[in-house]
């Protein structure tokens, strides 16, 4: 029995399933497989393994396997694997993607081809340099995702080659000291004797009979300094990382949504720290960005505190979460579309006479957006709340006088949504409310919480102008903010189409406006008041459609 009123009770799988080959995958299943079972899937491209990974007994490894197809959702995954031209099926409660980034091409700061005098920096070592080079140069380049991958590894070569004697410069674009211990390593390094060259535009080179020589000009110095040219015996250049192919075809198989550079967690703070765009999907290291691939056992932690809530075979879902009325169901598959966590899936269901299948709505995987039920034609999902309970007063504010008395008095119908807006009316307390009911005065603001602005559509406009409400102003979060990623754009196509309904009927396009605020009381007293002072110019359409 649910220990929570109205919550149900879903059996999920407790086995995790972890997808990578090098440390990350490593740290990930060792800290997992203290309280659940894992399945570690190596990639068919590398059979060597995690180094290091140690012997447990929840841990089971398909060796040279290949992912051919997932199924199901959080709680319940079954995944297809081909390993050694067979195939079997693993069932898991989640997966974490936990790849570790391939070297490519040289950084396209080095024109030059590898060669005798020109080494990859992944496969430089200090110990295996030969026995005439006295001076090595290293071109880091921009650093743009794969800094953490390069520069580091880099500059601890380049303190360890110093140490041993040996003449070292440094080129590179730019650096960050937030990788855990990088600050006090460049520091070590510049006291070392590190040659350190900043620059913005790349360095020429040539290979010159006695070495490679680096034509550098200083970014601090004007045009008539002369450049310098460093010549070493030896230049080892970083490389461009990327994930491996198989990471991005798995993402593809999941349809997880990417973000900047071919991430695969979207630049969407509300995926962090771990989280993929598909509910049951996580990221670790690498997989979530390439900048953070030395961070990848702070995932690790996280990602096995979050999966232990599989570990006792079932888990709790409070009431809310989207339902499907078979018998209403159109079988359009406009839910399917614009879900955007994948959380619909299409069953059998005798109630519907007409397809014998409908759509139905994972209660894990559902993220209570309400996209599914604003978008359906057929008003044929809910989010598992009655009418009553769902615009129930505790979701609602009023700001100024209950009724507006005055004849010029009007009434805003603010729809604010649960992840930015609203947050204001809870967080900052009696300051903001004061301020809100001092712009109201004998005006009337009401606010209502929506659980995400991609849930108000053209029946809630019209509802709350006919109603008692003079004008509609609709808060959505700002671009790439939005917690269920496209929420918000979804409200701004519908909301240029409620516009010109509101023109067609007679009504001024103007008593319908929306900005995208965040949690800032600051936005959102002046937005409310650049709204009210609207309205007042306009004045309160009911009392003057009466009178006309």
């Amino acid at each position: 029995m649910p220990n929570s009123p109205g919550a149900t009770v879903v059996p999920v799988l407790p086995r995790v399933l972890v997808v990578g080959d090098g440390e990350a995958a490593r740290q990930t299943a060792e800290l997992i497989a203290r309280r659940q079972p894992v399945t570690l899937i190596i990639p068919q491209e590398r059979l060597s393994g995690p180094a290091g990974l140690v012997s447990h007994n929840n841990i089971s490894v398909c060796n040279g396997a290949r992912i051919l197809s997932v199924h199901g959702q959080w709680g319940n995954f079954a995944v297809t694997v081909k390993t050694e031209g067979s195939e079997q099926q693993v069932t898991a409660g989640a997966i974490v993607l936990a790849m570790d980034p391939v070297p490519g091409r040289l950084n396209r700061d080095c024109l030059l081809p590898a060669g005798e005098r020109v080494w990859p920096l992944s496969r430089f070592s200090p110990q295996a340099i030969p026995n005439y080079v006295c001076s090595v140069s290293f071109l880091v380049g921009a650093g743009e995702n794969d800094w953490a991958l390069t520069f580091i590894p880099a500059l601890r070569a380049a303190v360890e080659l110093v140490e041993r004697g040996i003449d070292v410069n440094f080129f590179f674009r730019e650096y960050r000291v937030s990788a855990p211990g990088l600050e006090e390593l460049c520091h070590r390094a510049r006291q070392a004797g590190v040659n350190m060259y900043r620059y913005q535009e790349p360095p020429s080179g040539r290979v010159l009979p006695e070495g490679v020589a680096l034509v550098y000009r200083d970014p601090f110095l004007t045009e008539e300094f002369p450049v310098l040219q460093v010549v070493s015996d030896l230049l080892v250049v970083a490389e461009e990382y990327a994930l491996p192919q198989e990471a991005m075809a798995l993402a593809e198989l999941l349809g997880l949504a990417r973000g900047a550079s071919d991430r695969l967690q979207p630049t969407n703070v509300h995926y962090w720290p771990v989280k993929s765009s598909r509910p049951g999907v996580y990221l670790v290291g690498s997989c979530r960005d390439l900048a953070l691939a030395g961070e990848a056992w702070l995932d690790a932690a996280v990602v096995a505190s979050e999966v232990s809530r599989l570990a006792g075979g079932r888990m709790e879902v409070e009431a809310g979460y989207a339902v499907v009325e078979p018998a209403r169901c159109a079988l359009c598959l406009t839910c399917y579309r614009v879900c955007p966590y994948r959380a619909v899936e299409i069953k059998g269901q005798p109630q519907n006479r007409t397809y014998g299948a409908a759509a139905w709505i994972h209660p894990l995987a559902c993220q209570r957006c309400g996209l599914c039920a604003a978008e359906c034609p057929s008003a044929a999902i809910t989010l598992g709340l009655s009418n009553a309970e769902k615009w129930a007063e505790s979701q609602e504010i009023r700001f100024g006088s209950s009724e507006p008395g005055e004849a010029s008095a009007v009434c805003l119908q603010v729809f604010a949504c649960a992840n930015s807006s609203w947050l204001l009316t809870r967080d900052v307390g009696r300051s903001l409310e004061s301020k809100l009911a001092h712009l109201a005065g004998q005006d009337q603001i009401i606010v209502q919480r929506v659980p995400c602005a991609g849930q108000v559509g053209e029946p809630e406009v019209l509802s709350a102008l006919l109603h008692g409400a003079d004008g509609v102003l609709v808060l959505p979060c700002y671009d790439q903010n939005c917690r269920h990623r496209r929420g918000n754009r979804r409200w701004h196509q519908r909301g240029d189409n409620v516009s010109w309904f509101l023109s067609d009927v007679g009504l001024e396009p103007e008593r319908l406006h929306w900005r995208p605020l965040s949690a800032s009381s600051h936005q959102l007293v002046v937005t409310v008041n650049e709204m009210l002072e609207r309205l007042r110019a306009l004045g309160p359409w009911h009392k003057g459609r009466s009178a006309g």
